[in-house]
């Protein structure tokens, strides 16, 4: 390859030798970085319509670290001067001695936005979390990815243009939803910065080169809304007419929302619970880990009640959805659903509201199921396994590691003692024989 000391006159005339479709000229400038030259293609004429054509300056590089190596055009002869091209060279080289692709920063130092980071994020959490969590971050991200307040880089985003959107969105949407796109907000910003900490932040491949960012807006923010902690629970009396309300839906959603009373699972957990992962020999569902919050496989034993509630919609294909599309809708359009439940347990008297209807939400019904099984005699910590913690209550959690006993027995035990509770509330006479065979039975209220 040729060498010469460009000039603002020399990159306007020099040749492309006969028989060459290209030829570059390498900048022997002092000042120039390396790999910095002239392309000068055998199509090369001098200025036509107001434009050079056939000569660009260009860099060559290696990418230190990776092994990714190419040229990269910095721009026309005539649209660009010598001196602007050589700090632009200069730029991108440095970029690819400390192993970063000028290639591809250059594009992204154009459109990378908060969706951006958002979206490599994500794309990062998925290698670990489950895909109900995922596709939780994905709806959030619809909501940052519309935002006109996050429209411009990354770099130029401040907190006041981050807090306009929370207020905006906090009243168009709500407060909960507010929060929530600022936690996935502020958790992908500082991972593409690289100060998340935590247990959680370990299983997360760390940003690439190319994925980090220079700053993080958010990082003297807080959560723009207060939250109570909710502990509803439904009243014996509520959980009845809840239950007796779900005669008007159809049996998937119905089947589903009983479920859910009697196994205390996490409402993704259940629409997520496919035949395959149910065993009726033993009477129990294995709930696997890439559907649950944290990853681990949860076994729910089931009392002969909740076997019922299973027998009338199925047993199904094995692949298939267990509470088919109408789990599904209660975890994508959920108010609606939850909308003809609550009107289902309203009670009317000539066209007059009697008993008002019962305000509850799906997740209330995991907590109605703990407090449950702790009427019924289940203490703290058989309540955590039924619930699927990590860290029982009352344990240590390096204590929990050495415990090899399943407890299997007093879990069931303990489920079927709140759904006996259940049947006596509902005035369902359960046959002793059907309860020992683990047939089953026909519950009806």
């Amino acid at each position: 390859m040729p060498t010469k000391r460009l000039t603002a006159t020399n990159v306007q005339t020099l040749p492309c030798p006969a028989g060459k479709e290209r030829v570059h000229y390498f900048d022997a400038t002092k000042s120039a970085p390396p790999g910095f030259a002239l392309r000068v293609t055998a199509t090369a004429r001098e200025r036509s319509t107001g434009r050079w054509s056939g000569r660009s300056y260009v860099l060559k590089f290696y990418v230190r670290g990776t092994g990714a190596r190419g040229w990269l055009v910095l721009g026309d002869v005539g649209d660009v001067t010598l001196d602007a091209a050589r700090v632009d060279a200069t730029e991108k080289s440095t970029l690819a001695a400390n192993g970063r692709d000028p290639r591809f920063v250059a594009a992204v130092d154009k459109a990378r936005t908060v969706a951006a980071v958002c979206t490599d994020y994500i794309e990062a959490v998925s290698a670990t979390a489950s895909p109900t969590t995922v596709d939780g971050y994905r709806r959030l991200l619809k909501h940052v990815v519309a935002a006109p307040e996050l429209k411009a880089p990354v770099d130029s985003i401040e907190d006041a243009h981050v807090s306009a959107l929370l207020a905006r969105l906090g009243t168009a949407k709500g407060k909960y939803l507010a929060n929530r796109v600022f936690a996935l907000i502020s958790a992908a910003l500082r991972w593409a910065r690289g100060t998340r900490r935590g247990k959680g932040a370990r299983k997360i491949p760390a940003p690439t080169a190319e994925q980090r960012i220079a700053r993080n807006p958010c990082a003297e923010m807080t959560a723009p809304n207060p939250e109570k902690k909710r502990e509803r629970a439904l009243a014996d009396d509520e959980l009845v007419r809840v239950w007796k309300g779900l005669d008007t839906m159809p049996p998937e959603a119905a089947a589903y929302v009983r479920f859910l009373i009697l196994a205390g699972l996490r409402r993704n957990e259940a629409a997520a619970l496919r035949w395959r992962d149910y065993n009726a020999g033993e009477r129990l569902l294995t709930v696997p880990g890439e559907v649950r919050k944290g990853g681990r496989t949860h076994v729910v034993f089931l009392a002969p009640l909740a076997v019922d509630v299973l027998a009338s919609i199925g047993p199904g294909k094995r692949d298939a959805l267990i509470f088919g599309e109408g789990g599904r809708r209660f975890v994508t359009n959920e108010g609606r659903t939850m909308a003809a439940i609550r009107a289902a347990t309203e009670v009317r008297v000539d066209n007059k509201v009697k008993v008002p209807q019962v305000e509850f939400r799906l997740h209330d019904l995991r907590r109605t199921c703990a407090t449950g099984c702790a009427k019924t005699g289940a203490d703290e910590t058989m309540i955590s396994r039924i619930l699927g913690h990590a860290v029982f209550a009352k344990a240590l959690p390096v204590t929990v590691q050495y415990i090899a006993h399943a407890y299997a027995a007093e879990h069931r035990a303990a489920l079927e003692r709140w759904a006996a509770y259940v049947e006596a509330l509902l005035g369902i006479v359960r046959p002793e024989a059907k309860v020992l065979k683990g047939e089953f039975g026909k519950a009806t209220a």
